[in-house]
């Protein structure tokens, strides 16, 4: 039960700390740029 268990944590792992890194770079630059613009445009208004 050990060996599959671990077989199937690790991929799972290792595919979502690469995606979670770099979807949460795009993330936080689309939620930056949305902040900036509510912002933005809150202050113009």
């Amino acid at each position: 039960m050990n060996a599959p268990i671990l077989t199937i944590e690790r991929p799972t792992e290792t595919t979502e700390r690469p995606r979670r890194g770099r979807h949460r770079r795009p993330s936080r630059l689309r939620l930056g740029r949305v902040l900036g613009a509510l912002r933005g445009t809150a202050d113009k208004h």
